[in-house]
């Protein structure tokens, strides 16, 4: 049985010709200069590279219902929470962004999950103490700071994950 890390690590940086795109492409969303009827090639690339980082240390696509964070740039900024499946529900909320002139620049992912919901109700209680109040949808918060939510994401997954071990072993004895 191949052991996965409980989660990716909190940052990995990018290359920096990739950094340099990336920057290129929260300009290009800041100004609202994302065109609707396509999709600029430094968009995908960055956006592909983001999701592919996110992906690296949590295993393959699939595999269960995950917690998420994304940090979505635009005219607009702001961070999503979501849970389920990621890789489906991800590419919807892009071509929503798209579609309203912002991109996904980072995202942090889970490992699968016995219970996603409960992991999200968790950071979203954390959220509503500690951040701006959400968006016009409960799971965004405008302009809020990426690192916190996934730092938040972080320990709200150590934390149930510890939860289960711990029912598990006194069932046990």
């Amino acid at each position: 049985m191949e052991l996965m890390p409980l989660m990716q690590p909190s940052s990995l940086p990018f290359s920096a010709a990739l950094e340099k795109q990336r920057e290129e492409y929260v300009e290009m969303l800041r100004a609202g200069h994302l065109p609707s009827d396509r999709l600029p090639a430094v968009a995908r690339s960055v956006e592909e590279a983001v999701l592919a980082r996110a992906w690296e240390h949590v295993g393959r696509p699939g595999n269960g219902s995950r917690l998420y964070v994304l940090s979505v740039m635009g005219t607009h900024p702001r961070v999503k929470v979501g849970q389920g499946d990621a890789r489906g529900r991800i590419a919807r909320h892009r071509n929503e962004y798209h579609v309203n002139g912002h991109g996904l620049v980072d995202a942090w992912i889970s490992v699968p999950l016995a219970s996603a919901r409960m992991a999200e109700r968790a950071l979203l209680a954390i959220a509503k103490w500690n951040s701006s109040p959400p968006g016009y949808r409960r799971e965004e918060y405008p302009n809020a700071d990426f690192g916190e939510f996934r730092e938040a994401a972080r320990f709200t997954v150590l934390q149930l994950k510890q939860e289960n071990y711990d029912l598990h072993n006194a069932e046990r004895s």
